[in-house]
């Protein structure tokens, strides 16, 4: 299950993952949770856009 929303204590969006991965938007609060019985991988991703 994937919670996220705009504030610690206000995670709006709540929804079961079906999915290999979901996408987290930059700055969103979120919190991950395992329902099932297999163990599963978190990868986060560090993605840097131009700069000097």
């Amino acid at each position: 299950m994937v919670q996220m929303g705009d504030q610690e204590d206000r995670l709006d969006l709540e929804a079961e993952i079906y999915d290999d991965a979901i996408m987290v938007p930059a700055g969103t609060w979120h919190n991950l949770t395992n329902t099932g019985d297999m163990s599963r991988v978190i990868v986060h991703p560090r993605l840097f856009s131009g700069g000097d």
